[in-house]
C-alpha cells in the first residue's frame, strides 16, 4: 500500500511557459507616459506588463510586416485613378443635361481637378521631403 507521500501530484502551481522574467526600472515620467498609453487603449485596458509587451512586440516587428507608407508614385497613381473615375462619373451625370460642350467641359474640370488647398498642401509636403 502506498502512502500519500509516494504519489506524485500533478497540476499544481503555475504551468511551465516559454518566457523569461525580467526586472525593469522605469522613471516616473516614462511610467506616466505608459499610463497615458494604457488609458488610450480600448477596453479591457491592458495591465502595465501587457502594455509593455505590446509596445515591445510592435517595435520589434520585422520591417516586412510593418505597414509601409505608400510611395509618391503610388499616391500619384491613385490620384490619377480617382480623377479618372470622377471624370467618368461627371460625364455620366451630365449625359442628359442641357448646355453647350464648353459649359460641360468647364463643369467637368471643376469636378475632377484637385482643389487648390490640396494642391498647395502637397506642394508644401513635397518641398519638405
Amino acid at each position: 500500500m502506498s502512502t500519500i507521500d509516494d504519489v506524485k501530484k500533478r497540476g499544481r502551481g503555475r504551468p511551465p511557459v516559454d518566457t523569461q522574467a525580467i526586472t525593469l526600472r522605469i522613471s516616473r515620467a516614462d511610467l506616466a507616459t505608459l499610463d497615458t498609453f494604457i488609458a488610450s487603449e480600448p477596453d479591457p485596458k491592458p495591465t502595465r506588463p501587457e502594455a509593455i509587451r505590446r509596445i515591445v512586440a510592435e517595435r520589434l516587428q520585422p520591417a516586412t510586416e510593418k505597414s509601409v507608407a505608400p510611395s509618391a508614385r503610388t499616391i500619384a497613381a491613385r490620384g490619377a485613378k480617382v480623377r479618372s473615375d470622377a471624370a467618368d462619373a461627371a460625364d455620366h451625370a451630365m449625359t442628359g443635361m442641357e448646355g453647350t460642350p464648353e459649359v460641360k467641359a468647364q463643369r467637368r474640370r471643376a469636378l475632377t481637378n484637385e482643389p487648390a488647398a490640396v494642391a498647395k498642401a502637397r506642394a508644401k509636403r513635397t518641398a519638405r521631403e
